[in-house]
């Protein structure tokens, strides 16, 4: 009997409602194929629920709430394929839709229910479009990045404590871990043209470390965690490019490592453009009590309504003209190392998954100094500068007035033992009495019209302990614009 009813229904739209008072037919003619798919896709949905293809491990309640959905959304479809007009009833299709989804899926119900959820959300997009109206949370996940193959085409920047990707258990997340820092995580550059109501959605966490003296300011706290967002930053430090700043809402703090979704944050504002999305711990210790923070994020999701197949994403390349570049995680191959007396050497080593050289003259006591000397590369006229990551520990003040660790700069000579060195002084150094990694500045240099070398120079006397420990990471020489 149900059937009988919605019949004459149907007829009364298709006869009455398929033409406007001009009597001119208005059903987009490009809309007639989509329907037809979709409406068929639900009339094998209700035959697959009734032979218990889909949804066989459901309540009872949640198969009735099903088929209710189903069929709602079913006579919607037939009333908006013969008066595409109807706000109203978009709006109540709409609302099905996403009370439909909130129905736990199994993965057997995979293949069935998300085309049909694909091709409802296309629909939906192309008559609201064609209302000219918009429907704010009709978007679906059209890009992602969950860091298991590693930072994929995201980029860092921080002048103190930075983010991590590392995996766990073949899972893969970014990480930082900071009490004074602000630290980038910056996604690629995304086309947003041709994407309707864009949003960023996070997997994340905020583990707190906590300084029990102080009590914890949770609106202080989430006031340092930031999604910001760029239409003018290409490469580099980003606090050269102009930024606004979103809502993120509040971040529960927890002491484990269960992750949350976070709201959607809406990137409606930026609709047609080129955008650089960025999470930012911007953490003050002092402001905040003294508490340290993990921000750890597993995933991030791009959403939006669309047709395209894919988003256009951009890979930031460094526009920067280096002359000569050396990570040291590839080793010292064409280093050349000169030594006097029972001096220590630089050596490859690995810590916690990270690639560097060091060298000690702790163990074994060692009394005599080393240069590590690079390969020599040409100075032309232009004006250069060098950067360098390093860190140095167990290195008094004592031991920084004897010049113990120096980098140096030389014209190229036929004997290495015949090159006159001159010391680089950067201002951003180490400190001297932890294993943290400090970025320099970049320094310029005098040398022009040249060939050159650069050389690090180790000193240790195990007679007066005096024995630091240096790590190299890399030192890049750039040409200035």
């Amino acid at each position: 009997m149900k059937y009988l009813l919605i019949l004459p229904l149907i007829f009364f739209f298709a006869c009455e409602s398929s033409k406007d008072k001009n009597n001119k037919i208005i059903n987009p003619p490009i809309l007639a194929d989509e329907f037809t798919e979709i409406i068929d896709q639900s009339e094998q949905l209700e035959v697959n629920l009734a032979e218990e293809i889909i949804l066989n491990g459901a309540t009872t309640r949640q198969t009735i709430t099903f088929r209710g959905l189903l069929r709602d959304i079913k006579l919607n479809l037939y009333v908006l394929r013969e008066r595409p007009e109807d706000q109203d009833t978009l709006s109540h299709l709409f609302t099905l839709t996403k009370e439909l989804e909130k129905i736990p899926m199994q993965a057997r119900d995979v293949e069935f229910l998300i085309p049909f959820l694909e091709n409802l959300n296309q629909i939906m997009l192309k008559i609201s479009q064609y209302q000219n109206i918009r429907l704010g949370d009709l978007n679906w996940e059209i890009w992602s990045e969950n860091f298991d193959g590693g930072a994929g085409l995201f980029t860092t920047y921080s002048e103190g404590d930075n983010w991590l990707v590392e995996n766990r258990n073949r899972q893969g997340y970014a990480n930082v871990r900071s009490s004074n820092t602000k630290a980038w995580l910056i996604a690629p550059q995304m086309n947003l043209d041709g994407i309707f109501n864009p949003a960023l959605q996070i997997d994340h966490l905020l583990n707190i470390k906590r300084n029990e003296a102080q009590q914890v300011n949770r609106e202080l706290i989430n006031e340092s965690l930031k999604i910001m967002v760029s239409t003018n930053y290409s490469f580099g430090n980003p606090e050269s490019a102009d930024w606004i700043e979103l809502p993120l809402g509040t971040v529960n703090l927890i002491t484990d490592f269960n992750s949350a979704l976070s709201e959607k944050i809406s990137l409606t504002a930026f609709e047609g453009q080129v955008v650089s999305i960025a999470a930012v711990l911007d953490l003050d210790s002092r402001r905040v009590g003294g508490h340290g923070l993990l921000w750890q994020i597993n995933e991030v999701k791009l959403l939006g309504a669309t047709e395209l197949e894919s988003v256009e994403v951009f890979e930031r390349k460094d526009p920067t003209n280096y002359i000569f570049r050396h990570s040291f995680s590839d080793g010292l191959a064409g280093f050349e190392q000169l030594s006097q007396g029972d001096a220590a050497l630089f050596e490859e080593t690995n810590r916690n998954g990270t690639s560097y050289v060091k060298i000690s003259g702790h163990r074994p006591p060692k009394t005599g100094s080393t240069l590590l000397i690079s390969p020599s590369f040409d100075l032309g006229a232009e004006t250069y500068a060098i950067k360098m990551l390093q860190a140095r520990n167990f290195y008094s003040s004592e031991m920084k007035e004897k010049k113990f660790i120096q980098v140096l700069i030389g014209e190229d000579q036929e004997s290495l033992e015949d090159i006159i060195w001159t010391e680089l002084e950067f201002e951003n150094v180490p400190s001297g009495d932890d294993w943290s990694p400090v970025e320099s500045e970049w320094l310029n240099l005098t040398l022009k019209n040249t060939k050159v070398r650069i050389a690090f120079r180790y000193e240790s006397n195990s007679e007066t302990g005096e024995t630091p420990a240096w790590d190299l990471h890399y030192f890049d020489i750039r040409q200035e614009e």
